[in-house]
């Protein structure tokens, strides 16, 4: 006996009560042009509305949440892949899903033996895309420890926490670009005549203990640009914080304070380079706001 079935319960393969991955066919909604539409019910919870084409090819599977779960898992072996591991001259001190605007895996990357610190895609540090840093080990172990005396920056030491190990680098820069001739650095530290303090430049343990591990973000700054590496001239800086200490940052006097030209150019809306063209054609810090005023209105 052929049993007749109800058009708005089933219609082009598709019936309620059928499971198509995730969704279940909850009832008939109203046509999308030519296409049939059916009301599904997520695992999840959620209704979505999904033509009957789609539930039946398998193109639509979930109402979303499968993608997200994929995609969950998938950034998840990423961050497993990269996290804490050494990839060439750099290790990886964790990550980040968003870096700058951009959502995808970033590793932040420490240099092994510069210190220096960057954040790389995760994609390009497992494709060996990103490898280190371009700063050089100049000379040879022997020669720097019979001519210089001071300690030399082998071996790594694989046993130390990251932190540790990042920190033993940040002092072994230091007393190179103060005490070693052949570093590149050197006309700009050691060659001004700054120098690191007897107590650290023999002893990375008192270095260490000095200023603690160093924070994301944030390099060792003199206090004094002129003065030595010491415990009292010394201090974890950012970026911007380093930059108004450099012995060439450009400071002008605006309203009562003494800001640098970049922070007057980001203060009246104009690029950096702009206020700098104005500054070296004689105007002050009143002449170049008066004309960034001006070129609003222009």
């Amino acid at each position: 006996m052929k049993v007749s079935v109800n058009p708005i319960e089933s219609f082009g393969g598709v019936s309620v009560g059928d499971r198509f991955g995730k969704l279940t066919v909850l009832r008939r909604t109203e046509n999308r042009g030519r296409h049939a539409c059916w009301e599904c019910q997520c695992t999840c919870g959620r209704n979505i509305v999904v033509r009957g084409d789609r539930l039946r090819n398998g193109s639509t599977v979930s109402c979303g949440c499968a993608q997200r779960e994929y995609q969950e898992a998938r950034l998840v072996k990423i961050e497993k892949s990269v996290s804490f591991k050494t990839f060439g001259k750099v290790k990886v001190l964790g990550t980040a899903r968003e870096f700058k605007g951009r959502k995808q895996v970033h590793a932040i990357c420490v240099c092994r033996y510069c210190s220096g610190t960057s954040v790389q895609r995760a994609s390009d540090v497992l494709r060996k895309n990103f490898r280190g840093c371009d700063c050089r080990y100049i000379g040879t172990i022997r020669e720097r420890e019979s001519k210089y005396g001071f300690p030399v920056p082998w071996p790594i030491y694989e046993h130390e926490p990251i932190e540790v190990t990042a920190m033993r680098a940040e002092w072994r820069s230091i007393v190179a670009r103060c005490h070693d001739p052949s570093n590149r650095d050197y006309p700009k530290y050691g060659g001004r005549g700054i120098f690191v303090c007897e107590a650290w430049r023999n002893n990375f343990e008192t270095f260490l203990r000095d200023n603690g591990v160093r924070p994301l973000e944030r390099t060792l700054d003199r206090k004094d640009n002129n003065g030595p590496y010491s415990p009292e001239n010394c201090t974890w800086a950012t970026r911007g914080e380093q930059t108004r200490n450099r012995s060439n940052t450009i400071f002008l006097e605006y309203q009562g304070q003494r800001p640098t030209l970049a922070e007057l150019a980001k203060q009246i809306g104009v690029t950096y380079a702009q206020a700098y063209r104005r500054h070296r054609a004689g105007n002050n810090a009143d002449e170049i706001a008066a004309w960034a005023a001006a070129r609003r209105y222009i």
